[in-house]
């Protein structure tokens, strides 16, 4: 949910915003408060979650002054409205209300309201998590009548179940009621708070801090984001500077013959008109100057980063680290522009994730990026406005490419950059004089990058999930698959993953749900808990025993099942939120509450549990046959190899592009002494010595995942026979039945897709000579 959905009205509600979203007022246009002057306590309360802003305007509307007179205009409301009628909730809190309205004068001042409401809605009903809460508190950071104006351009619709809401906006109060029902009751709770000075606001995360957070949360942008505060710390480079400009302003600073006529002297208007011409015509009339103050104007900072071969690996991301720093930096007021130097030059942008990726991607064939920064000069003339800095990898920097562009253009560069493989940077200044060394230091990158490993094996800890975020979808095979149908939705089981049916003609391709350690069960089935979460029931005919996974929490309850026995009805089937096992002389349910039970009864059930289980085994067959004759899956990987031309060899099959699309089929008899094989690793991952690797997933999916830090992992279903699909970055090449759409990924062609992800893949591997 978006933050300005928290602020949208509910249709025909007891309050509005006006035209120009600067007042929130009640339907008959009288003022219950000033938009802006809400920012403060949203900010407030948000380190502990939100209420309802309905709700929260009712707390203001009583605490402020004449709340009793607005009180008056809620309760009209509540007692006229057909759409919101009044009932027992409605009715307690508004009485709960007026003891608000009656507190005394130091809760109703701003920083009083702020206090009290914090008080009120301290672990509230239907509060917002907190998450959320500190969403919306940065997103008003700009005020929160700004962001009114720029965000409900496209949020013109209202709220789609004002009823509801209308219930929830007033239970808090009702709630509240029921815990102080008298004036002193409240008093007595509110005496201990401490004695108003001011109220403790969180400071709103600055964007850069966020954003970086995120950058670091995100796998292809990572190892950038992970050295951003390092540097930060490290690289002692300005970041407030501005130059001196002059604005005329002030007093007079001299007298002189020559200026514009808005200069003139006034007492030069004193001679008549004769005069006054023949002064201006023979240049005897004074004019003056004002005196010129110096001002502060803008700076800019220009980074080019070299992106040429030698800067590939590690100097290229340490270079666009930096770039991400100076320009993220919390205390810099210098605008930073990035670009990627090599035959040519390339704009970098690092607004968002997409565009950061995209920007470590950059990469150039040349041996040295001379050619790239000649022509960026000639296209970017410098000015005293703009520093510029040149990034490169400590042996490129001494190139006689790069020497000659600084003996031509002397003093042209600030500052040079020098980065190394092992993380050293080095920070030189450049004047008049010559070339300084400023500093030197040393990133520990391999701890940097090793740190985010142990972040996430501390979330799954005694939890069941899949290994990866796939953004591409599967194929099945229709070998052994188990289907689990639930109301619309088609489960499949295949091995030991759990795919979702996307579409119900099939006309795209299957999600990965789950994924069981071991297949070493007899019976499933899938139902819901009261929750809406999905679980599912997997059973061991050996141990008798029942494992119950909830796929929306991961949490894993097992119960014991000494009761089971064969039956003509050999499945569990899911109504209402039980499972059921029928026998010939009993029946077993197994109920879905915060801890599931087993209760077995004696006797036949009812017709209708035994209609529902003749209906969901016929919806069963009916997917088998649908799904018998699809193409198989490849699923495991004993050889990898590639040959000198750029082929890879899978197996006994190979991977090919025919008409555009990627398809992986036959390949026969390989073997021979110029293919470059991976060296097995672990199940189903190969390696090769560059430290390029391609894994096979066991669900049938197949990851290529390189040496260089710079290209990123590319995906491919393993269908055989049939064109696939792939995916690399947010890019997406082949047939549209894997594409995921839920994602909003570019589509490209398999000739662009080859020559930015799958050829550089192959030649980093082919480069460093690895045939055995």
């Amino acid at each position: 949910m978006q933050p300005v959905h928290y602020f949208r009205p509910s249709y025909a509600y007891f309050w509005q915003y006006d035209e120009d979203y600067e007042i929130i007022q009640f339907i008959d246009g009288d003022t219950i408060c000033y938009t802006e002057a809400l920012t403060t306590t949203i900010q407030a309360l948000s380190v502990q979650g939100l209420p309802p802003f309905s709700t929260l305007l009712l707390a203001i509307s009583a605490a402020g002054k004449n709340g009793s007179e607005k009180l008056k205009k809620i309760n009209a409301f509540t007692n006229t409205s057909t759409r919101y009628p009044k009932t027992i909730i409605t009715a307690e809190a508004i009485e709960f209300l007026e003891l608000i309205s009656k507190l005394p004068e130091r809760y109703k001042s701003s920083k009083g309201v702020i206090q009290l409401v914090q008080f009120l809605f301290y672990n509230c009903h239907r509060i917002q998590g907190l998450k959320y809460s500190k969403q919306i508190a940065a997103s008003i950071s700009i005020g929160l009548v700004q962001f009114l104006r720029e965000s409900m351009l496209q949020e013109r619709e209202k709220n789609k179940d004002p009823d509801a809401i209308y219930e929830y906006d007033f239970r808090i109060f009702s709630i509240l009621h029921q815990k102080y029902n008298s004036l002193d009751a409240l008093l007595a709770a509110l005496k201990d708070l401490p004695e108003l000075d001011e109220p403790i606001i969180p400071e709103v995360n600055n964007q850069p801090k966020d954003y970086i957070d995120e950058l670091q949360e995100n796998p292809s942008t990572f190892h950038v984001a992970a050295l951003v505060r390092s540097i930060w710390t490290g690289l002692h480079l300005p970041y407030n500077h501005s130059s001196e400009g002059s604005y005329s302003t002030g007093g007079i600073a001299t007298l002189s013959n020559k200026g514009s006529l808005d200069k003139l002297l006034i007492t030069e208007f004193a001679h008549d008109d004769l005069v006054f011409l023949s002064r201006i015509a023979n240049k005897e009339a004074l004019y003056f100057q004002r005196e010129n103050p110096s001002i502060q104007q803008p700076f800019n900072r220009i980074i080019l980063i070299d992106v040429s071969i030698r800067n590939w690996g590690t100097p290229k991301l340490i270079s666009a680290a930096i770039l991400l720093a100076t320009s993220q930096h919390p205390k810099s007021t210098i605008c930073v522009k990035g670009y990627a130097v090599g035959d040519f030059f390339t704009p970098l942008s690092i607004d968002s994730k997409e565009d950061v990726a995209y920007s470590i991607s950059q990469a150039d064939i040349s041996l040295d990026a001379s050619a790239g920064v000649e022509e960026f000069i000639k296209k970017k003339k410098p000015d005293s406005q703009t520093e510029w800095i040149f990034i490169s990898e400590e042996k490129s920097l001494q190139s006689a490419g790069i020497q000659k562009i600084v003996q031509k253009y002397p003093g042209l560069f600030s500052y040079m950059i020098a980065v190394s493989s092992s993380g050293k940077i080095s920070l030189f200044k450049y004047s008049s004089k010559g070339k300084s060394l400023i500093q030197s230091f040393t990133l520990p990158i391999h701890k940097l990058w090793k740190k985010i490993e142990k972040n996430k094996a501390l979330k799954r800890v005694n939890k069941q999930s899949t290994d990866h975020h796939f953004p591409i979808l599967f194929g099945i095979s229709g070998r052994n698959i188990i289907p689990l149908p639930i109301d619309q939705e088609t489960y499949l089981l295949s091995g030991t993953s759990l795919f979702k049916k996307n579409h119900p003609d099939g006309l795209v391709g299957f999600s990965l749900v789950y994924e069981l350690k071991e297949n070493k069960h007899s019976l499933y089935s899938i139902g819901r808990n009261k929750n809406n979460e999905l679980i599912l029931l997997c059973f061991n005919s050996i141990t008798k025993q029942i494992t119950l996974c909830n796929l929306e929490t991961l949490e894993i309850q097992k119960l014991d099942f000494p009761a089971w026995t064969n039956s003509a009805y050999p499945h569990f089937h899911f109504i209402d939120n039980k499972f059921y096992y029928v026998t010939a002389f009993n029946y077993s349910i197994i109920d879905l509450e915060e801890k599931a039970t087993i209760s077995t009864l004696e006797g036949i059930p009812d017709q209708s549990i035994l209609s529902s289980y003749t209906y969901y085994r016929m919806n069963c067959s009916r997917i088998v046959q649908e799904w018998k004759d699809k193409n198989p899956i490849l699923k495991k990987l004993k050889t990898v190899a590639i040959s000198a031309s750029g082929e890879i060899f899978l197996n006994s099959n190979k991977l090919i592009k025919e008409n555009g699309f990627y398809k992986i089929v036959t390949a026969g008899n390989y073997a021979s002494p110029t293919l470059t094989y991976g060296i097995w690793k672990d199940e189903n991952r190969h390696e090769f010595r560059d430290g390029s690797s391609i894994t096979l997933h066991r669900s049938g999916m197949l990851l290529l995942t390189s040496s260089n830090k710079t290209l990123p992992t590319i995906f491919l279903p393993t269908v055989l026979g049939v064109p696939i699909a792939a995916v690399a970055n947010n890019d997406f090449t082949g047939t549209s039945y894997f594409i995921d759409p839920s994602l909003q990924q570019n589509k490209i062609g398999a000739e662009e897709f080859n020559s930015s992800y799958l050829n550089p893949f192959i030649q980093t591997i082919l480069a460093l000579g690895n045939g055995t």
